[in-house]
């Protein structure tokens, strides 16, 4: 069984990242404040590398969902993720 979490946003560097999560974790404290912040380097060739940031972990995908619909009515960007 994978690991379910939520994908915030991602930014070009990781210090950029940190400071993201802070930020999301202080403006959506009543969905976040409980999860823990993961950091995922993805290269995306000509792209470019992206750090993404994700929260988590969730007991299951429904979870996951119900975390993203708050945040979505928030005006915040979030998607289910499964590790």
């Amino acid at each position: 069984a994978g690991q379910t979490r939520i994908q915030l946003v991602a930014m070009r560097d990781a210090q950029s990242a940190v400071a993201a999560w802070q930020k999301l974790k202080q403006q959506h404290a009543q969905v976040l404040g409980p999860l823990s912040p993961i950091f995922e380097r993805a290269d995306l060739g000509d792209k470019g590398v992206y750090h993404r940031v994700q929260a988590g972990p969730f007991t299951d995908r429904n979870a996951a969902q119900a975390a993203c619909t708050a945040l979505k009515a928030a005006k915040q960007e979030c998607v289910v993720v499964i590790r």
